[in-house]
C-alpha cells in the first residue's frame, strides 16, 4: 500500500464518503485494517520480547538514552502531530496564512475537534501520570517547581481553548481564524516551555531535526 492510501485517513475516506461500499472497497478496507494490525503487532511484540529491557537498561540523560528517546518522542509528537497536524496546517500557519481545511484530521467523519480534545487529555495524562503511575512531571525536582507551575498554567489555557472548539477543525479554521490563532499561540507557548525550559532543567537536548526556531 502507498503511504497516502492507507492508515486511518484511508479508513476515514472509505467509511464516510460513500453510504454503501462496493465489494472492491470492502476488500481494500480490510487490507488497510490488516496492514495496520500487522504493524501494531510488530511494535507490541518487539517491545515485550526485547526492546523493553533495552529501553530500561539505557539509563542516563544523554542523546540515545531511554529517557532522551521518550521525551524527544513526546515533544516531537506535541509539535509536529498535535500543534501542526491538528491545527497549524489547517489554520494556515504553515502556509502563509492561507487556510488548508482539507488537511484537517478525520476530514470526512467530521470529528477532528473531538480528536483534538482527546489528544490534549492524552498528552496531559502522559505528562502528569494517572493514578499511581508516574508522569514526566515526576522527573523534575523541587528546583523545577516554577517550570511546572508555568506548564500547568499552559495546559489549563490549552484545555479551555480547545473545549471551546465545537465544530470540526475544517470548518472552524474558516469561520474562527482569530480564535484559532489564539489557541495556536497557547499551544506554542507550552511547546517553548517543553523544548527549552523543561529540557534545560533536565540537562537534556532536543535530538530530532527541528527547523522551527523554537
Amino acid at each position: 500500500l502507498y503511504a497516502d492510501q492507507k492508515g486511518l485517513p484511508a479508513i476515514d475516506y472509505l467509511v464516510y464518503v460513500n453510504e454503501e461500499l462496493s465489494s472492491v472497497e470492502i476488500s481494500y478496507l480490510q487490507l488497510v485494517i490488516d496492514e495496520m494490525q500487522d504493524r501494531i503487532t510488530i511494535v507490541k511484540d518487539t517491545w515485550i520480547n526485547s526492546y523493553r529491557a533495552t529501553f530500561i537498561e539505557n539509563i542516563g540523560t544523554d542523546n540515545g538514552s531511554g529517557l532522551s528517546i521518550m521525551l524527544n518522542a513526546y515533544i516531537k509528537y506535541y509539535e509536529k502531530d498535535f500543534r501542526d497536524g491538528k491545527l497549524g496546517f489547517p489554520l494556515g500557519i504553515r502556509n502563509f496564512d492561507n487556510q488548508l481545511p482539507l488537511t484537517a484530521e478525520a476530514y470526512y467523519s467530521n470529528i477532528s475537534h473531538s480528536l483534538m480534545k482527546e489528544s490534549v487529555a492524552d498528552l496531559k495524562t502522559a505528562f502528569y501520570g494517572k493514578g499511581d503511575d508516574l508522569g514526566i512531571n515526576n522527573l523534575l525536582t523541587s528546583g523545577g517547581s516554577n517550570i511546572l507551575n508555568k506548564i500547568e498554567t499552559q495546559w489549563t489555557n490549552i484545555q479551555l481553548e480547545t473545549n471551546n472548539i465545537n465544530t470540526p477543525i475544517e470548518e472552524y479554521v474558516l469561520t474562527n481564524q482569530g480564535n484559532g490563532k489564539d489557541t495556536y499561540s497557547e499551544i506554542q507557548e507550552l511547546l517553548v516551555l517543553l523544548k527549552i525550559d523543561l529540557m534545560s532543567c533536565l540537562d537534556m537536548k532536543i535530538s530530532y531535526v527541528d527547523t522551527d526556531g523554537d
